[in-house]
């Protein structure tokens, strides 16, 4: 049964910059910022391997996951997560999440019901401040590390949840290429919250905490929906509540479909600095001696 679990060590916002503060784990954006994120998006979300980006990602689970025995997953930073329930019913793994965003972590919880996944517990906590001791096969991360200062405390933690020899895969935005140089331009803010960290970066970040790396590079062709648009509210076209803004997205979602489809039946999955969206890094766990 899916259930999702709170946990009652929150800080007053006070005390929780102390903490970070002391822990080196200072954020690049606030939870009020996810929240107002999380809590507008529409069910139930899914998964569409037909989506360019979907496809790449997905590449790289089919590729490593089903090479295992892995039976459970944890996804951190899972709010309203569409990869949970696929995960759980493609790759058949016992899933988990944690997000300290509420609005992220209930639409989560009721994404796996309204998709019949009835195993997933989706744990709503600082990721810092969570205290279990449970361990997991796989760890994900789908756009999370690069919102911290120091990224490598997040791989520390999700080391410490992982079983011997279990599987991390780490996905991040390239900020270094194309991608970032749009998204600096038409949405500062957005660029803002995010660390720029290059592939060989993120390689040495997870070889710091033990990790064995398996593949770590930049994936797939850069195309317009792969920045986040809809999260932009100002100028004429991008206006929140005006009719422009509908048909500008609209426009840019046909000509995504357009553009995403063409580049799958293709199957292009260039590696380019200045030309992928993304960059993946996958590696297993160190041995217990």
């Amino acid at each position: 049964m899916t259930k999702i679990l709170f946990l009652k060590n929150r800080l007053t916002s006070g005390s929780l910059m102390i903490f970070m503060e002391n822990k080196e784990e200072k954020r690049l954006s606030t939870k009020e910022y996810w929240d107002s994120i999380l809590e507008g998006a529409r069910l139930p979300l899914s998964v569409n391997r037909k989506q360019y980006s979907a496809w790449l990602i997905d590449g790289f689970f089919r590729e490593y996951i089903l090479e295992g025995n892995y039976r459970t997953l944890l996804e951190a930073g899972a709010g309203s997560s569409a990869w949970l329930p696929y995960l759980a019913r493609e790759y058949n793994l016992k899933v988990s999440g944690i997000d300290y965003s509420e609005p992220g972590c209930r639409i989560c919880e009721e994404n796996l019901k309204l998709q019949g996944i009835d195993y997933g517990e989706i744990i709503c906590s600082d990721i810092f401040r969570w205290k279990d001791h449970k361990k997991y096969d796989i760890v994900i991360s789908l756009g999370l590390i690069e919102h911290f200062e120091n990224p490598g405390e997040v791989l520390k933690i999700a080391g410490e949840h992982l079983n011997p020899s279990g599987m991390i895969i780490t996905v991040i935005p390239n900020l270094m290429g194309l991608n970032g140089k749009i998204t600096r331009f038409f949405m500062p803010d957005v660029y803002n919250i995010h660390k720029k960290i290059s592939a060989s970066e993120l390689r040495n970040l997870h070889e710091e905490r033990g990790f064995r790396t398996l593949n770590c590079g930049y994936t797939g062709m850069f195309y317009p929906m792969i920045i986040p648009w809809q999260v932009k509210k100002d100028g004429f076209f991008f206006r929140e509540g005006s009719r422009m803004r509908k048909i500008t997205l609209k426009t840019l979602e046909m000509k995504n479909a357009l553009i995403t489809k063409m580049l799958r039946l293709m199957r292009i999955r260039p590696s380019s600095a200045f030309l992928s969206p993304f960059i993946i890094y996958c590696g297993i766990a160190a041995q217990e001696s």
